[in-house]
């Protein structure tokens, strides 16, 4: 379930020049937080490299199909793992695992998405895939921080940027993960495509191996909103999964 609080909240920022980015930010998050609750499917490209097992991983590149609520598909199209299909129906779904074919001659197998060979080489597991996860937690933050009496909006608005060819607005939020360890990050940047107002980049600084490290990379790109998947798009008969 999305946090809705923030779509009515006005943010109890000052109305100083230095609060505007701010201000912009909680405006680009309502603006998300509205479209995903209103999201039944979507596919996008998504390009995502982490900081796993002490170093940085490769980029990998997937074509995603996602359908409310945990319908998931994912085609690795560039990386380490092209090639490789993954098709998720949700916790009750074939025992609450996910298909994938690897590929290069492995058979399809059914892997526990928290278990060890699922979990190689990434931070999160498939049901954190979807970019409406990540709006909620960097939503939830914005909330902690609005609703704290001591923490302040420490926001930065970078202006337009590229994104992989998308005209985009983009802010970096630092956040007080110091003094508050529930804080998801200790420093974000955040782009918006204008066109989707969906997020379409995300960066995500932490202490990681005793160091401030660049954790987590994430571009979602030619994002289509509510195309109207049908059940095939996800019938593991469709990639002989």
């Amino acid at each position: 379930m999305l946090i809705t609080a923030l779509l009515g909240a006005a943010l109890a920022v000052p109305p100083t020049a230095d609060d505007a980015a701010a201000q912009s930010f909680a405006d680009a998050l309502r603006a998300m937080n509205s479209v995903a609750e209103n999201l039944t499917d979507a596919t996008f490209t998504m390009h995502k490299r982490e900081w796993v097992d002490g170093g940085q991983g490769s980029w990998s590149v997937m074509e995603v199909k996602f359908r409310q609520p945990e319908d998931a598909y994912l085609h690795f199209v560039d990386g380490p793992n092209a090639g490789r299909m993954v098709l998720w129906k949700g916790p009750d779904w074939n025992n609450g695992k996910f298909r994938v074919d690897p590929g290069r001659f492995i058979p399809v197998m059914s892997l526990d998405p928290n278990g060890s060979l699922a979990m190689r080489g990434n931070r999160h597991n498939i049901r954190e895939l979807p970019p409406t996860v990540l709006i909620e937690k960097i939503t939830r933050d914005a909330l902690k921080v609005n609703d704290s009496p001591t923490f302040k909006p420490n926001v930065t608005d970078l202006g337009t940027t590229d994104v992989r060819g998308e005209s985009s607005q983009c802010w970096e939020a630092v956040l007080p993960k110091e003094e508050d360890k529930s804080f998801y990050a200790t420093k974000v940047r955040m782009c918006v495509n204008p066109k989707t107002n969906m997020v379409n980049s995300m960066r995500i600084w932490d202490h990681e191996d005793g160091e401030m490290r660049l954790v987590e990379q994430y571009d979602y790109v030619d994002f289509k909103i509510n195309p109207g998947l049908s059940d095939q798009d996800f019938d593991p008969d469709t990639y002989g999964l």
